[in-house]
Order: structure tokens, then C-alpha cells, then sequence
């Protein structure tokens, strides 16, 4: 009797289980990874595709870009707290739209600076890798033996992938009930203004990362290499854009002899790729971004056309 108790229980607690994952997955059908493959599975062709984290998001202006230049049609595939893996991943996918040119836009150490991909790390819009071409994934995570097996069977589970999906509806809830009877905070399009001053790096560590990475002749990402050569192979032009910047930022740590060494690094492996090189980093004067790294919707507007004005002509 005892036995088949436990076992009602078992199943109860099966089908509970079950019912949750079901549930997540409704309640998770239009998180941003999901909502940008829709975007491309019902997209026509298109000529331009650009891609990046949330700086490419908030720098394209798409109606701007196509009325700049007549006779184009453009996708933005970026997404916000992505990286180079995730980049990647909607590359391959995109690519079926047959563009003629892709932009990937990067800021400070983007393309060289490892990406941790813990368990921990691959949640929000990170945890595409589990559902969006997840063997490419594993590959370019560098993850291997128990570590692969980890996220091949967590992908089995919505539960946990979104875990960090469900978490952000009680953090907005958190913080709306600890906003009462305090200052109004200032808020983007991406969050709190105030969240992005916190980002960056030290200076000084900044200088010596870049140093050391133009001294040893460290190599691009898997991710990024792997995103060059995709769009090479593709025979569509890459376009690698160094983002635009603050004048704060680029004071601290684009003014030094070390970041113009990475820079030109950085040049002659794109171009290396087949690729061309746009430094982009002080175009947009700082009235033009909302908050320490994004540009504002009529900053993106500015610079959207300047870069496609810029891109026709040469």
C-alpha cells in the first residue's frame, strides 16, 4: 500500500511538472530570441542584415536606412544582453534571407574578451542556446564531455531555461513596490539609465587587456570567426562597425595608444575575413544617446543615415 502511495504521488508530481513546463512555454512563446526567429522565418529577402547586442538594436533605425538608400530592404536581428555565440547562431539562421551585406557592431573588447557561458550565464536572452542550433552552440562555447551533456538535457526542460525569464516579472515587481514614496528614476528604452553607468571596465586593467591581446596575437572568438567566415562564404559583404561612444567614454579608454593598437588589430582581421571596418566610435555627440552606451531613438535616426549615406558613396 505504502508503494503504490508513493507512486500517486510520483505521478502527481510528474504531471504537475509537466503542466508547468507546458505553461512556460506559453508564457514564454514571445521572449526576444523568439519574437526576432519569427521575424526571419516570415521575412522576405532582404539586402542588409544587421546584427549585435543591444547597442546595434538601439543604433538602427530601419526606415531611416532604407529611405537613405532607395532600393534596400534591412533586418535588424540583434538582441539585447547577447553575445558573440548568440550573434552567431542568428547569422546562420538569417542567412536564408540571402542578404547582400551584413553589419555586426561591437564596443570595447567585444570580439576578443572570453564569454562566460557557466550554466549561470546562459539565461534571458542568452538561453537561445539552448533551443536555436544548440550543437553550433556547444561547439562554439568550447564546451565539451559532461559540460555539452549539461546543456543538451537542460534543453529538455523549459522550466529551467527560462528560469531567468520568469525571475525578471518578480524583479519588475520588486522594484515598482521599493520605487514607492522614492525620487522617480530616470528609464530607456533598456532599463534603468543609471544601470548602464556601472559597466565598464577599469582603465588601467582596460589598457593592459588590450595590450596584451595585440602583444600575443590573441585570435577573434570561435564565435566571431566562426559569424566572418559564415558571411564570407555566403558571398555577402561584412561590415564590422566599431558603435559609437560618449565622449566620456572614448576619453578614458579609446584616447590611449592601446586602444588604437587593438583597433588596428581588430581592422586587419576583418579585413583579414574579407570584411571592411568602420569606425564608427565618434560620430554621435552625447546629447544623442540616452544612457551611457545606447543611442537615443532620433540619435539612432542621425546615425543610421549617416552610415548608410557613408556606405553608398564608397
Amino acid at each position: 500500500m505504502r508503494i503504490r502511495a508513493i507512486f500517486v504521488q510520483l505521478m502527481v508530481w510528474a504531471g504537475a511538472l509537466g503542466l508547468l513546463n507546458v505553461a512556460i512555454v506559453r508564457l514564454t512563446a514571445n521572449s526576444l530570441p523568439r519574437q526576432v526567429l519569427r521575424a526571419i522565418a516570415e521575412s522576405a529577402n532582404v539586402t542588409d542584415l544587421f546584427v549585435g547586442n543591444s547597442v546595434m538594436v538601439a543604433a538602427l533605425d530601419r526606415a531611416a536606412f532604407e529611405a537613405a538608400r532607395p532600393g534596400t530592404r534591412a533586418l535588424n536581428v540583434a538582441v539585447g544582453s547577447t553575445s558573440p555565440v548568440e550573434h552567431d547562431l542568428f547569422v546562420h539562421r538569417a542567412l536564408r534571407l540571402a542578404p547582400q551585406r551584413v553589419y555586426y557592431a561591437f564596443f570595447d573588447s567585444q570580439l576578443t574578451r572570453p564569454v562566460p557561458s557557466r550554466w549561470r550565464d546562459l539565461s534571458g536572452t542568452r538561453a537561445m542556446v539552448y533551443y536555436v542550433d544548440r550543437e553550433r552552440a556547444i561547439r562554439l562555447m568550447g564546451r565539451d564531455g559532461p559540460s555539452a551533456w549539461q546543456v543538451r538535457l537542460t534543453s529538455w526542460l523549459p522550466m529551467v531555461v527560462e528560469r531567468a525569464t520568469l525571475w525578471a516579472a518578480v524583479e519588475r515587481a520588486r522594484r515598482r513596490l521599493a520605487g514607492f514614496g522614492a525620487p522617480p528614476q530616470e528609464v530607456g528604452r533598456f532599463g534603468r539609465t543609471a544601470d548602464f553607468a556601472g559597466l565598464e571596465d577599469d582603465p588601467d586593467v582596460f589598457r593592459q587587456y588590450c595590450a596584451d591581446v595585440v602583444a600575443h596575437r590573441t585570435p577573434l572568438l570561435a564565435a566571431v570567426r566562426d559569424l566572418f567566415e559564415t558571411v564570407r562564404d555566403a558571398r555577402a559583404e561584412l561590415i564590422v562597425i566599431e558603435a559609437p561612444m560618449t565622449s566620456s567614454h572614448r576619453r578614458r579608454f579609446y584616447d590611449t595608444p592601446e586602444w588604437e593598437a587593438y583597433r588596428a588589430y581588430v581592422r586587419s582581421e576583418t579585413e583579414r575575413f574579407g570584411g571592411r571596418f568602420v569606425d564608427a566610435s565618434d560620430w554621435m555627440v552625447d546629447a544623442a544617446f540616452e544612457d551611457a552606451v545606447h543611442l537615443s531613438a532620433a540619435g539612432a535616426t542621425t546615425f543610421t543615415t549617416r552610415l548608410a549615406l557613408r556606405l553608398a558613396r564608397s
